[in-house]
């Protein structure tokens, strides 16, 4: 095995929501063709989403596709607080639907999350990742909520064992030159980091990720991998 294909790679496709799905399903194919499998699908359930829209979210199941929670609207209802602020400034802009919320708020958020996969006649995810993985609670709320898992920018926690596994990140969300460049040094970065620590890397897609500035390094990310999991089998201990 080459040295440069020796990681192995969790891929997810963030919001995942009806506005969306076309891309979404060019993303998966374009994956699939580089026998990039399972990959996982963040669902936002709030969304309005049609009879039609849920049939094929089944078809991806079908065909090896793994669903996670992602939220409720994948919008922000205000952004009071000044961590908020300068979250949204520096990183989620108004996504991080969990901030500026109540540790309350924020729980209910997830158990509706949680109760919508099975009201729509759908596997019960056992991942949830909130959006810009801005969890705002600390772990010992994120126990019988109706995922096992949760993502952080950082970690990937275990809410039946109560730990965090630490898991290199990479993304490719990159609509302006700042954010090109912070981003691509990330990678750098967390690749690097991975390989030394031999640590199971996050590849985070988003549906228009290859029309954005960074789409050219997504394949070569890809191709360092020698295999690809689930969250299940990417947590370390």
């Amino acid at each position: 095995m080459s040295p440069t294909c020796a990681l192995t790679g969790f891929v997810s496709i963030h919001d995942v929501m009806p506005e969306v799905l076309e891309e979404v399903q060019r993303l998966v194919a374009w994956l699939r063709q580089r026998s990039v499998a399972p990959i996982t699908l963040l669902i936002v359930p709030g969304r309005s989403w049609q009879s039609h829209q849920l049939d094929l979210l089944r078809d991806l199941l079908a065909d090896g596709a793994v669903l996670a929670g992602h939220g409720w609207l994948h919008t922000a209802v205000s952004t009071r607080t000044i961590g908020h602020r300068l979250h949204a400034a520096t990183l989620s802009r108004d996504v991080a639907e969990h901030l500026s919320r109540t540790p309350e708020q924020v729980v209910a958020l997830i158990r509706c999350c949680a109760a919508w996969f099975p009201a729509s006649r759908l596997p019960s995810p056992e991942l949830y990742v909130p959006p810009a993985w801005a969890m705002g609670v600390p772990d010992r709320l994120l126990s019988d909520h109706g995922f096992r898992w949760f993502e952080r920018l950082g970690s990937v926690y275990d809410s039946r064992r109560r730990r965090r596994c630490w898991l290199p990140l990479i993304g490719f969300e990159t609509d302006t030159q700042l954010r090109a460049m912070v981003v691509r040094c990330w990678n750098r970065l967390d690749l690097s980091v991975a390989s030394t620590a031999r640590r199971t890397v996050r590849i985070a897609l988003h549906p228009h990720d290859l029309q954005l500035r960074l789409a050219g390094q997504i394949e070569p990310a890809l191709r360092r991998c020698a295999r690809f999991v689930d969250v299940r089998h990417a947590v370390e201990w």
